[in-house]
């Protein structure tokens, strides 16, 4: 049940301009797991792009961070059962600056974790596919988030709540989230909600509080919903 070039004159010869490529530094990511519970933060304030996959391997997290500031290359905190990864600025960036920030990561599905996202400007593509996710928070600011749930999770999700921003927000297979409980605080960008699924897990309650920008909620007429 769903309830709820620059040329001159003074010579012929032509002149020509070749740029030099901005210099990126590239991190490897591995992270093994920590002592359960297990509970995963991603925390980034720059725009870029951050890319999230499940995958079946020992290690926890693994994958490659890439910026052309070598400040700003995220810091990996583990404490107990907690993993951090942390993307921090003190500079204020200039429009016109060149900007690499790209996070490619997979996580494994191994065992049951927690998951913690504060994206502030990334453009956010999270593939939760068959992941063990039992509670997931995600708070996201000016660019687009796509949240996909293509295979179930084999775990049960308690709680799932999407703080969203200026950016388009959208989430693809809810169902298969096998989720209890979501909140959803839409903000000024669109927010898509596609309720499919291979099954129906267990009651899902949802409540959505509106924002200025067009909600779309998705229900295939074969799922007993009360709105």
């Amino acid at each position: 049940m769903l309830s709820g070039i620059v040329c001159t004159a003074c010579s012929s010869t032509a002149v020509t301009t070749e740029s030099t490529p901005a210099t990126t530094y590239t991190t490897p990511i591995v992270v093994t797991y920590p002592a359960s519970p297990v509970e995963l933060s991603l925390s980034s304030v720059l725009p870029g792009m951050i890319r999230l996959i499940g995958y079946s391997g020992t290690d926890f997290v693994t994958g490659t961070i890439e910026v052309n500031n070598p400040d700003w290359m995220p810091k990996i905190e583990e404490s107990g059962s907690k993993v951090n990864i942390t993307q921090i600025n003190k500079a204020k960036l200039a429009a016109s600056q060149e900007l690499t920030n790209l996070w490619k990561l997979r996580v494994s599905d191994n065992h049951p974790f927690q998951l913690n996202i504060q994206n502030a400007q990334a453009e956010g593509h999270w593939n939760f596919s068959g992941l063990p996710i039992t509670d997931l928070y995600a708070d996201m600011g000016a660019a687009k988030n796509a949240f996909t749930f293509d295979e179930v999770n084999p775990d049960i999700m308690q709680k799932c709540e999407f703080v969203c921003g200026t950016g388009d927000v959208i989430a693809e297979g809810i169902l298969n989230a096998a989720c209890r409980n979501m909140v959803i605080k839409a903000g000024q960008g669109n927010l898509i909600l596609r309720f499919g699924g291979k099954e129906i897990l267990q009651d899902l309650n949802v409540m959505i509080q509106a924002g200025t920008g067009i909600i779309n909620v998705n229900v295939s007429p074969d799922i007993p919903a009360r709105i």
